[in-house]
């Protein structure tokens, strides 16, 4: 903790951005904690609506880091096997948020298997911005396999690690309904 005469409000608005907590004494003397941040969220699903065997279809994605960690973070991306019959499900970012790094090919679909895990990309230093670093991107589904006509869905979950601070995770569940041709 460090002690640094400034102006109350100044250092309260400081202490909001870098999301600390800020107490004040008597006089201008302000006593302020950084606590470490450190999230990932992403929406909680993707609706791709019906699709016939063989097409693909793709929807917007919007994964947001946040952190104040001198050391940065790395970010990965890993899923579940569609159900019912399994196809192919990949990620499309066409750039990093500003400090960080793509581990893809920028604006590629990069295959995202149903077993381990893909890196994203990585910050190596410096706190986000106050709404985070925003990965933005698609996932494309498809061509869809022969099966059974119904729904399906998967789960793909964007990971984001850093060194001496817990794992964290937010998952998207991906949902599609296939149809057979004959209104199923």
């Amino acid at each position: 903790m460090s002690r640094r005469r400034v102006g109350i409000a100044a250092a309260a608005a400081a202490a909001a951005a870098l999301g600390a907590y800020a107490t004040a004494s008597s006089g201008t003397v302000v006593s302020v904690s950084v606590r470490p941040l450190f999230t990932v969220t992403a929406p909680s699903g993707l609706d791709l609506g019906k699709l016939r065997v063989k097409e693909s279809a793709s929807g917007a994605i919007a994964v947001s880091v946040r952190a104040n960690l001198a050391a940065g973070y790395r970010l990965t991306v890993s899923r579940t096997p569609l159900s019912v019959a399994d196809s192919p499900i990949a990620l499309r970012i066409p750039n990093a948020p500003s400090g960080a790094t793509l581990d893809i090919s920028p604006g590629s679909e990069v295959p995202i298997p149903p077993s381990g895990s893909v890196p994203v990309g990585r910050r190596t230093a410096g706190i986000t911005p106050a709404a985070g670093g925003p990965w933005n991107g698609r996932l494309v589904v498809g061509p869809i396999a022969a099966g059974k006509p119904g729904e399906r869905t998967a789960r793909v979950t964007f990971t984001a690690q850093a060194p001496a601070r817990p794992t964290i995770s937010a998952t998207v569940v991906v949902s599609l309904d296939v149809d057979n041709g004959k209104g199923h």
